[in-house]
């Protein structure tokens, strides 16, 4: 479904008519018209105030239900503005170096997770492995943003190095990537060669 074919269910659910609609919202009935058909999507600036009108989120407003390929997540409860699809693109070891997909290259994303960010250099890693299991337990889905590569002490960090990547922790003093883990087993990493920092944690999803 799309937005134009959910904004005319919502508002025939609410019983308004297009002019009734367009008079609430400031813009002429032809505008809701065009929106409806598909003609072109609402501006970013009127899916809240269309949302709140209709009486649906912003979110379902944008992208659909949970059945459709974004998945909206405990997090975004309630909801804030502005939402974005963010890719989910592979996934990510929380513990050695391991093998992950280029996140430079999203390609065919496997879903869209929706965060509330304005951010658009984002990308979301589901995490594998418990070394930082206090933080994000296997199966959170982390969104990384890959623009952000100031390592600041204490932040959680995915690091690549030679085609494989880890998250980790960054502790400055000595440099290195630290677990934060209730597995005493898994150890600190201290990198005897230059790390790539993909980019810096910025959000999670955990329940899913």
């Amino acid at each position: 479904m799309s937005i134009g074919e959910r904004i005319r269910q919502a508002r025939q659910q609410k019983r308004q008519s297009q002019k009734d609609l367009a008079a609430r919202l400031g813009v002429t009935q032809a505008t809701i018209s065009q929106w409806e058909n598909g003609d072109y999507a609402p501006e970013r600036s009127k899916i809240g105030p269309l949302a709140k009108v209709l009486s649906v989120t912003p979110i379902w407003l944008e992208f659909g239900s949970q059945t459709d390929s974004v998945d909206w997540g405990a997090d975004l409860s309630p909801i804030k503005e502005p939402v974005r699809a963010v890719p989910l693109i592979s996934w990510v070891e929380a513990g050695q170096f391991v093998s992950i997909e280029d996140p430079y290259q999203p390609g065919d994303a496997e879903r869209f997770i929706a965060i509330a960010s304005d951010v658009s250099t984002l990308i979301a890693l589901k995490v594998s492995g418990t070394s930082c299991n206090r933080e994000f337990p296997p199966g959170t889905i982390i969104v990384v943003d890959y623009t952000d590569k100031e390592l600041i002490d204490n932040k959680f960090y995915v690091f690549r190095q030679e085609g494989q990547a880890t998250l980790k922790r960054w502790r400055s003093n000595p440099p290195r990537l630290e677990p934060f883990s209730t597995d005493p087993s898994h150890e600190t990493i201290f990198p005897q060669e230059s790390v790539e920092v993909v980019g810096r944690v910025t959000d999670a999803v955990r329940h899913y």
